[in-house]
């Protein structure tokens, strides 16, 4: 991992010692797993999670998420460093250690990476919801407050899996999953916020899926079945600055990508399902 790391540093412009200090800050499960650079994609990688289990037949599913890339470990213990303080910090490298919970508390930095230094970035903020919820982030400025919660979500991918592989045991050369559900993606988001005025509050969620999601479905039902006083704006991504974002308006659209510097892209969805 310091092997990784160090090279990392130079992509982000750090210095190597503050690369030594970030693979410091790791949990010792974290810094003991194995790590190559992986020749065909030029990535160095890690292994760190579990496989997809209760599959057809009892099948494991083992890939990229158990390998993962480090430049994600890099760059979200790089943000919690920087944005955290030192109890939220201590909580997050813990969470990182639990490798059901790995990717889902990588991704809950991916927000906030690419912000204006100037704009404030609280983490776990209470009393914006309901009841004694917390939402992952708000990010403030002078004209500026987005309140939003961050869902690493792999449902459909599962629920794809289990379609496909029967299908290819039996060695059927093509199979179509049927387009899923978006109800998955926005589970437990309203129950999280409160009606508010996007010009008072901006509020709303940020998404990563490990498939592509049906465009049509997931379009309607931002727009008919969730509250629109409580969730704004919807956001798909990755690590990447390409996002596929719904939102209410498009003054909303615009003030997100200028915000989080992102760029629209359809890369997220498809209108391909069956």
């Amino acid at each position: 991992m310091y092997e990784a790391f160090r090279s990392l540093a130079i992509e982000y412009g750090d210095k190597e010692a503050y690369s030594i200090e970030l693979v410091k800050l790791l949990p010792q499960s974290l810094k003991q797993a194995p790590v190559w650079l992986d020749n065909l994609t030029s990535l160095w990688r890690y292994e760190f999670g579990l496989p997809i289990d209760r599959m057809p037949g009892g099948m494991l599913v083992v890939g990229t998420n158990m390998y993962l890339p480090a430049s994600e470990l890099y760059s979200a213990v790089r943000i919690a460093d920087k944005r955290l303080g030192r109890i939220q910090l201590l909580a997050f490298l813990e969470r990182l250690s639990d490798k059901g919970k790995h990717c889902d508390a990588l991704f809950e930095m991916r927000p906030v990476r690419d912000i204006n230094a100037g704009l404030r970035a609280s983490y776990e903020v209470l009393g914006l919801g309901v009841g004694n919820t917390t939402c992952d982030w708000q990010v403030k400025g002078r004209l500026i407050n987005v309140v939003f919660d961050v869902k690493n979500r792999s449902r459909s991918l599962v629920e794809h899996l289990k379609q496909l592989i029967p299908d290819l045991n039996k060695g059927a050369s093509h199979t179509r999953p049927t387009a899923p559900n978006p109800a998955d993606l926005f589970k437990s988001v309203e129950n999280k916020l409160q009606e508010r005025c996007y010009l008072l509050q901006l509020q709303g969620v940020w998404i990563h899926s490990d498939i592509r999601e049906d465009e049509e479905k997931l379009a309607a039902y931002f727009e008919k079945a969730l509250n629109r006083k409580k969730v704004h704006f919807a956001i798909l991504s990755d690590w990447e600055n390409d996002a596929y974002i719904l939102a209410r308006n498009r003054i909303i659209t615009s003030l997100l990508k200028r915000i989080f510097r992102l760029t629209e892209s359809k890369r997220f969805v498809s209108n391909d399902y069956a």
